[in-house]
């Protein structure tokens, strides 16, 4: 995982591209003593959290009464900010309105 991350930076620097990677969560099932599935479950990062550590920026994407929105949460040039935002024929475009 290291090491394509390297590649993946190597390349976004040397043709100044954006790479953009989704890191999902997934469950992380428990058994119970009896051998049977937990109620429970906790979620986790599919590709592990190493690969919290390899990022440069980290958006978060969600959407709430129907209003989509996007969180930097972790970036070396801005500060945590929310922003609304749609998805119109002609690409991605932040609406009005932001907030730290």
């Amino acid at each position: 995982m290291c090491s394509l991350s390297s590649s993946l930076k190597r390349l976004a620097h040397a043709y100044n591209l954006a790479v953009v990677v989704t890191n999902h969560v997934t469950a992380k099932m428990e058994l119970t003593s009896n051998n049977e599935i937990d109620d429970q479950s906790t979620t986790i990062p599919a590709l592990g959290a190493s690969w919290s550590h390899w990022i440069n920026s980290r958006l978060h994407l969600f959407m709430s009464q129907s209003k989509r929105h996007i969180i930097i949460c972790k970036s070396p040039e801005m500060p945590e900010i929310t922003v609304d935002y749609c998805i119109t024929e002609s690409g991605v475009k932040i609406q009005n309105g932001c907030y730290p």
